[in-house]
């Protein structure tokens, strides 16, 4: 009787460095954070990475990331900005090792050490097919979001496949039994998106 081929799994996880910031200057002066995945968020809330207490820092100030050139920076939308030699930042790459600035305090964005991110073990998930490491990163990530009681904010050009990733959380969590339901947000009056989305009381 044939036997079928199992799949080889060359790659047991997705290597890459690490992000490290630190506070050099600051109410927060000496603090410091290390990255276990591919982001690392800095602001007041308590869910940050490196969370601040300095009051002209926004809760969810700015994010970190990998950029083609360097590390990627992404401000979202604080009051008092991200700043990079002076000039104000939105979303752009800056080189490891940069000072920036947010609000009254100074930090240092730079590399950290090496570390491997988990795969999924398998080429499918929900609907989803890909071998490469960053494919099955991706799937790796929808899991472990699936299993968070937290909402999920997924974002990306039109056509890459976003409500794809969405049914697949969905269906991965606790609520799978559940409907799955999709709104165009498009199609709403802005007045109406919140009460859509979140319910209103008459």
């Amino acid at each position: 009787m044939p036997q079928s081929t199992q799949p080889s799994r060359d790659t047991p996880g997705l290597p890459i460095r690490s992000l490290e910031v630190v506070v050099v200057a600051g109410p927060d002066a000496g603090a410091r954070a290390t990255s276990d995945s591919e982001t690392l968020t800095i602001g007041t809330a308590e869910t940050n990475d490196l969370r601040l207490t300095d009051p002209t820092v926004s809760r969810y100030h700015l994010e970190l990331g990998r950029g083609r050139d360097g590390l990627l920076v992404i401000d979202h939308g604080s009051t008092n900005g991200t700043l990079h030699h002076g000039a104000r930042l939105e979303r752009a790459t800056v080189p490891a090792g940069a000072t920036l600035e947010i609000g009254r305090t100074t930090i240092t964005v730079d590399d950290g050490a090496r570390i491997t991110l988990p795969l999924h073990d398998g080429d499918e998930l929900s609907g989803l097919y890909g071998r490469t490491a960053v494919m099955r990163r991706l799937m790796a990530r929808i899991e472990k979001a699936a299993r968070a009681p937290t909402p999920v904010l997924v974002v990306g050009e039109s056509g890459t496949g976003k409500e794809l990733i969405a049914r697949a959380i969905h269906e991965g969590s606790d609520r799978a039994s559940g409907p799955f339901v999709t709104v165009d947000c498009g199609s709403l009056s802005p007045s109406l998106v919140a009460s859509e989305l979140f319910g209103h009381e008459k």
